[in-house]
């Protein structure tokens, strides 16, 4: 590689040229949309070739010690930017190599840097050129030709991108990858206590639920992404392998105070291409709200097709009672296998239930605590079965649409009223859902 130097403006590699001075970067001429960050990431990639740019200085160069960012998302999220403008693969990179867990290499080989445009020297005046003969060869004039054309074709090209006819037959022709499955990983805590996990694993279910609600798309259950919690070997495209699944979904979340931050980072698990990049925040009460918001981001990313019904729960804003959404959390992270743990969560929800009555989410936790103690006998089915329908009666009548209150009541009509009918019905019949929703635990 050839050397460099930092006063040096411009930099040329492959069909690429990066003019430091003004932060753009072109293709064949055409300037490129590239955010600031994924530029300067540029710029110490370009200014060390071949050396590596850890993690740790890129950090220190672009966000302040003082800044309240989730590094390790947005430096991957602007990575991934960079990438997608240079078209490179992160598998086989013909750019930007990674090395992991330290940074990442520039491996292309860069032309002769200049300081500017103005600086190049003109060209040495070529000798004249011989006098045609008059019986010239006829394919001049067709070399002649096919550049007109070339020219000509490329002017069409740049002045159709530039309309919107332009960018409906890209889109057309290039058509943005078909997703419909995901895998939602567990949500990283960044509240830096790890009591607060519980917090983290229950929006990670609820956003689970959120989607499952998406008939055209299947979502990975919570059961089989927790084994990937807190993973930092394995990359994204390879856990999309593992799980069978067309996008992964990873992300944060900040809960300080009344306050709540979710931060998402989806990809194609197929091609590792960026699919979105977005951060929500908002307080403790809108929290619902904020979880529909990012699966309504995500549904228009993939292109999931939805009912009416559908585009209109995701519209709709929903609030909770900050102290009854954290009760209701902690009693989703119990598991309810033993009947000490069905005590203890149905404390919690019952706390719930007294912050928040209109909170039906809570209600049908409720009402699984009892089925629970009705199916081991821990408590007298006749006791346990009744208050279990009640409690999903409340909450079918807040909201029809819950799958976890079709799956209890199916569970009460099979194994307490002994109704076939009914349990078909509400496993399978009455219920919008995508798809039947495991139960908080296996029975």
């Amino acid at each position: 590689m050839s050397g460099t130097t930092e006063s040096r403006a411009l930099i040329s590699f492959g069909p690429f040229e990066a003019d430091l001075a003004s932060q753009e970067l072109k293709k064949h001429g055409v300037r490129l949309r590239l955010p600031r960050q994924s530029f300067q990431i540029l710029k110490m990639l370009l200014e060390r070739p071949g050396q590596l740019a850890s993690r740790e200085d890129m950090r220190a160069a672009l966000w302040p010690s003082d800044t309240f960012v989730d590094f390790e998302h947005s430096l991957n999220a602007a990575i991934n930017k960079l990438r997608e403008a240079l078209g490179d693969d992160a598998e086989n990179p013909s750019y930007i190599e990674t090395l992991p867990k330290r940074g990442y290499r520039f491996i292309a080989e860069k032309a002769p840097q200049t300081d500017s445009p103005d600086s190049v020297h003109p060209p040495e005046p070529s000798p004249p050129a011989p006098a045609p003969s008059e019986f010239s060869p006829p394919r001049r004039s067709l070399l002649k030709l096919a550049a007109a054309l070339v020219i000509a074709l490329t002017l069409v090209i740049i002045a159709l991108a530039a309309t919107g006819l332009g960018k409906k037959l890209w889109s057309r022709f290039n058509p943005p990858p078909q997703i419909h499955s995901i895998a939602v990983l567990p949500l990283a805590n960044l509240s830096g206590d790890p009591q607060q996990e519980y917090f983290a694993d229950g929006m990670t279910e609820e956003l689970i639920t959120e989607l499952s609600r998406i008939s055209s798309l299947k979502v990975i259950s919570q059961t089989s992404v927790m084994q990937y919690k807190g993973e930092k070997k394995k990359s994204l495209p390879q856990i999309g392998r593992e799980l069978h699944v067309d996008a992964v979904l990873e992300g944060s979340v900040l809960h300080s105070g009344n306050r709540v931050r979710i931060a998402a980072h989806m990809i194609n698990a197929l091609t590792d291409q960026s699919l979105l990049t977005e951060t929500y925040e908002g307080d403790l009460g809108d929290v619902l709200k904020l979880q529909r918001d990012v699966a309504e981001s995500i549904t228009e990313k993939v292109r999931a097709k939805l009912t009416p019904e559908q585009q209109a729960r995701l519209h709709e804003t929903p609030k909770v009672d900050p102290e009854a959404y954290q009760a209701y959390l902690i009693a989703a992270s119990i598991d309810i296998g033993l009947y000490q743990e069905q005590i203890m969560a149905r404390e919690y929800l019952q706390k719930a239930i007294q912050k928040d009555p209109n909170f039906p989410d809570a209600y049908v936790r409720l009402a699984w605590t009892y089925v629970y103690a009705g199916q081991n006998r821990v408590e007298p089915p006749a006791e346990a079965y009744p208050l279990a329908k009640q409690a999903v009666y409340k909450a079918l009548e807040m909201d029809e649409k819950i799958c976890l209150a079709h799956e209890a009541l199916g569970y009460i009509y099979w194994r307490y009223d002994w109704d076939w009918k009914a349990t078909r019905e509400s496993f399978t019949g009455r219920s919008s859902c995508a798809r039947t929703m495991a139960a908080p635990t296996t029975i």
